[in-house]
């Protein structure tokens, strides 16, 4: 799937799930997936409450949550500019 084809909250989860590229060649991005992570973040950062953030582990399955555990810890693996 392209972006161009995204219709549905459906397509964008989708899509998102089956990353790999901008343009949906086999070649994996994981630069490309983890700035998509980040533009979720600061989406979430910005615009979710509180209450929503206590209420994150209602829509992530228990391998989402074990994942993103491991992502947090970021102190091992630094920002290389």
């Amino acid at each position: 799937m392209r972006p161009s084809e995204i219709k549905s909250f459906q397509d964008l989860e989708d899509y998102l799930t089956h990353f790999t590229t901008w343009d949906g060649d086999q070649v994996y991005d994981h630069g490309g997936a983890f700035v998509l992570l980040g533009a979720l973040l600061d989406n979430i950062r910005t615009y979710a409450l509180e209450v929503e953030l206590e209420r994150i582990g209602n829509y992530l399955d228990d391998e989402q949550k074990f994942f993103l555990i491991r992502l947090t810890d970021l102190s091992r693996h630094p920002r290389e500019d």
